[in-house]
C-alpha cells in the first residue's frame, strides 16, 4: 500500500498552495458568479486573515468556525485559518439554526468567522463564551505575508459535521494529509481545468473539490444548485465552461432530466460522482449528454475515509450490472470485509467495509471511546489505522469492492429482515420510476412500516397502485411498502444528497391513489372503519376499501380478527378476512355470521394463532 506522491510532496496544505501562488500568481483561482480572483489575490485575502488570528488567538491550536455562503470569502478563509496553524469548522448560512447552535457548541470553537451578510445569524447561534469576527471589518493595512508555520501534514485541519444515526451532529476530525489526499486520486487536473464547486463547504465531500483546484493549480467555480435550480446550473455549466464536474448522483439525474433532447456538454472531460447508488440506466442517458472522450468516475467516499474505492467508466464499458458498483480501491487505502466479530471474510461474502490506511481522518471530535471503537490503531505500523465503516460490501475474486448499503439500513418488518436499499433497487428497476428513497417508519402500535418516496421518469407521471402491484410480482409481502408519496422532485441537503428529514410523513395518510373514500353504510361498517382506522392509523376509511391497501399485512390481519371477536362478538376464521379484504364485504361476512348464516370453518384456537402470527 502506498501514498500518492501529491499527497505528501508538501509539509502542509498552506505550503502546497503558497507553491502554486509563486509558479502562477495572475492565474486565475476562483471564479464566482459575481467576480473572480486570482491567486496571488486570494492568498492575500488568506493572510490577512492568518495574521489576525495569529494576532488575536493566542494559545495555539484551536478550531475555528467559518459561516459563509458559496463563494469566494468563504475559500479564502478556509485557507487563512490553515495558514494561522488552527482547523477550522464550516456552517452553511441556509442550516437550521437550532443545528447551528449545536454544532457550534461541540466544536467548542471560541471563534466564529463571518461576513456582514450573515452577522444577524451569528448573533443568534453563538453560544456563551464564543465571539464574532467579522471580514469585511478587519483592519486595511494586516501583513498579506506567508506565515509559513512549520505545520505537519497530521496536523488537525477541518472538523465536519454529519448528521449521525441518532440526529446528533457528529464531529469528524480531519487531518491537513487527510484534506489534501483525496484529491490527488481522480488524477488528469492541470492549470487549464474549470472544476465545479457544488458541494457546501460544511460537507466533507467539498474539501475534495476545493483543494483539487487549488493544490492542482486549476480554477474553482462555486455554484449554489440547492438555490439556483436544474435550469440554471445547465446555463452555468455551458457558459463557464467547466471541465470538471463535480456533482452528486441525484444533482446528475435532475440536471440530465431535465434537458431538452439533443442538449449536450461538450467541453466536460470528467464527471466525478458519489453520495448515491448509480444505475445502469444513469449511465445510457449520461453518454447522451457528454462527450464519448468524457471520463465517468463514480466513488465512495465517507467523511471518516475520504474516497475508498472508485469505478472508472468510458464510452465502451460494457454495463452488466444493473447496479453499478464502487470498483477498485484506491492507492493509499486497504480495503477488506468483516464478519460480525470483525474477522476477515473469503471474496463474494458479504459483511462490513474495514479501511486501513494512513489517510484516515483523525477522528471523532470530543468522542475519544467512539474514536477508539471505530479508528483502531495497528501496533505493527504507527501511522496505520482501521476504521470499521458501518456499510455493508463484499469482494470479488478480483478486488472490486461492492457496496450493500448501511448496516442500519436493514430493518425488521412483521419479525422479517428488510434491506431497504434493495427495495429501492426494485423500485428504480421500474419504467415508470427515475428515482426512490424507502424509509421505515413507526406506526403508533410501536410497528415497522415501510413508506416509498417516487420521483417519476416521464410525464405520464406514476401509479403508485400500479407500481404495488409490480412489487407484489418480485417482493415478498413485507418488502412492499405500506404507503407512497410522489414528488417532482426530492428535497436536497447542502451537499445534493437526498434531505431525509424534509420527506412529507406518511403515517396516519391515506394512500393518495386511492379513490375518495366511501361513508360507511350501516353499523357494521361504521364500526370497522373505527376498528380498520385504529389498527392502521389510517385516516379516512371508506366502506370500499382495502384492508391490504391500507397497509394491512398478516399481523395486522390477525389483530384484527381479535378485535371483530371483542366488538361483535362472533368468531370469524382469519381465511375470511383474506376472502373479503373490503370493509363492506367483511362486514357482509361479520353480519352473516351475527345471523348464524355460515358455518364457521374449523381452525386453531385464536390465541395459538395469534401467537404463530408474532412470530412473524
Amino acid at each position: 500500500m502506498s501514498l500518492p506522491e501529491s499527497a505528501v510532496q508538501h509539509p502542509n496544505i498552506p505550503a502546497a498552495f503558497e507553491s502554486r501562488v509563486r509558479a502562477h500568481p495572475a492565474r486565475l483561482a476562483v471564479q464566482t458568479m459575481e467576480a473572480g480572483c486570482t491567486y496571488a489575490e486570494l492568498n492575500r485575502a488568506a493572510n490577512r486573515l492568518a495574521n489576525r488570528l495569529q494576532t488575536e488567538r493566542q494559545g495555539g491550536l484551536e478550531p475555528i468556525a467559518l459561516l459563509f455562503e458559496h463563494g469566494a470569502q468563504a475559500i479564502s478563509s478556509i485557507l487563512g485559518v490553515l495558514k494561522a496553524g488552527h482547523f477550522y469548522v464550516p456552517l452553511h448560512p441556509h442550516h437550521n439554526a437550532e443545528t447551528l447552535r449545536a454544532i457550534l457548541a461541540d466544536s467548542t470553537a471560541g471563534l466564529l468567522v463571518t461576513n456582514r451578510l450573515n452577522l444577524d445569524l451569528a448573533a443568534r447561534i453563538l453560544p456563551p463564551g464564543c465571539s464574532v469576527l467579522c471580514l469585511e471589518d478587519l483592519p486595511p493595512d494586516l501583513p498579506v505575508a506567508d506565515l509559513e508555520l512549520p505545520l505537519e501534514m497530521d496536523h488537525p485541519g477541518a472538523i465536519f459535521y454529519t448528521s449521525g444515526s441518532t440526529g446528533k451532529p457528529k464531529g469528524v476530525l480531519r487531518s491537513h494529509l487527510n484534506l489534501a489526499s483525496n484529491y490527488t486520486v481522480t488524477g488528469r487536473i492541470g492549470p487549464d481545468d474549470r472544476l465545479s464547486h457544488l458541494f457546501s463547504n460544511s460537507f466533507g465531500a467539498a474539501a475534495a473539490h476545493l483543494f483539487g483546484a487549488l493544490l492542482g493549480g486549476a480554477t474553482l467555480y462555486p455554484f449554489d444548485v440547492k438555490s439556483a435550480g436544474f435550469e440554471e446550473l445547465a446555463a452555468w455549466l455551458r457558459a463557464s465552461r467547466i471541465t470538471f464536474l463535480h456533482p452528486p448522483v441525484s444533482v446528475l439525474r435532475g440536471l440530465i432530466t431535465g434537458l431538452p433532447t439533443g442538449a449536450r456538454f461538450e467541453h466536460i472531460r470528467q464527471v466525478t460522482l458519489g453520495g448515491a447508488a448509480l444505475y445502469r440506466a444513469d449511465i445510457a442517458r449520461f453518454w447522451e449528454i457528454f462527450p464519448e472522450d468524457c471520463l465517468l468516475l463514480h466513488e465512495m467516499a465517507l467523511t471518516e475515509t475520504g474516497v475508498l474505492a472508485m469505478n472508472a467508466i468510458r464510452f465502451d464499458t460494457e454495463i452488466e450490472e444493473e447496479r453499478i458498483p464502487p470498483g477498485t480501491v484506491v492507492p493509499g487505502k486497504e480495503v477488506w470485509i468483516a464478519d460480525e466479530d470483525g474477522e476477515r471474510l473469503p471474496p463474494g461474502e458479504t459483511g462490513e467495509i474495514v479501511v486501513r490506511s494512513e489517510l484516515l481522518a483523525l477522528g471523532y471530535w470530543g468522542e475519544p471511546e467512539r474514536t477508539a471503537a471505530a479508528f483502531r490503531a495497528d501496533p505493527d505500523h504507527p501511522r496505520l489505522r482501521t476504521y470499521f465503516t458501518g456499510d455493508l460490501g463484499r469482494l470479488d475474486g478480483s478486488g472490486r469492492l461492492e457496496h450493500d448499503g448501511r448496516l442500519d439500513s436493514r430493518v425488521k418488518i412483521r419479525g422479517f429482515p428488510v434491506d431497504l436499499v434493495e427495495v429501492e433497487d426494485a423500485l428504480r428497476a421500474l419504467p415508470e420510476v427515475r428515482d426512490a428513497v424507502v424509509l421505515a417508519q413507526e406506526t403508533p402500535q410501536r410497528e415497522q412500516r415501510l413508506a416509498a418516496y417516487l420521483v417519476p421518469a416521464g410525464p405520464t407521471g406514476i401509479s403508485p397502485a400500479g407500481v404495488r402491484a409490480a412489487l407484489m410480482q418480485e417482493l415478498s409481502d413485507y418488502q412492499v411498502p405500506a404507503a407512497y408519496c410522489v414528488l417532482e422532485a426530492f428535497p436536497l441537503t447542502g451537499n445534493g444528497k437526498v434531505d431525509r428529514r424534509r420527506l412529507p410523513p406518511l403515517l396516519g395518510l391515506r394512500p393518495g391513489w386511492l379513490p375518495e373514500p366511501v361513508p360507511p353504510r350501516g353499523e357494521t361498517e361504521e364500526k370497522l372503519v373505527q376498528l380498520w382506522s385504529g389498527l392502521l392509523d389510517v385516516e379516512p376509511v371508506g366502506s370500499r376499501d382495502d384492508f391490504f391497501d391500507l397497509g394491512g399485512h398478516s399481523l395486522a390481519a390477525g389483530r384484527l380478527l381479535s378485535a371483530v371477536r371483542e366488538r361483535f362478538e362472533v368468531e370469524i376464521p382469519l381465511q375470511t378476512i383474506y376472502e373479503n379484504p373490503v370493509l363492506a364485504d367483511l362486514a357482509a361476512a361479520i353480519d352473516n355470521d351475527e345471523k348464524g348464516g355460515r358455518p364457521l370453518e374449523p381452525g386453531p384456537p385464536l390465541e395459538k394463532l395469534l401467537k404463530y402470527l408474532e412470530g412473524f
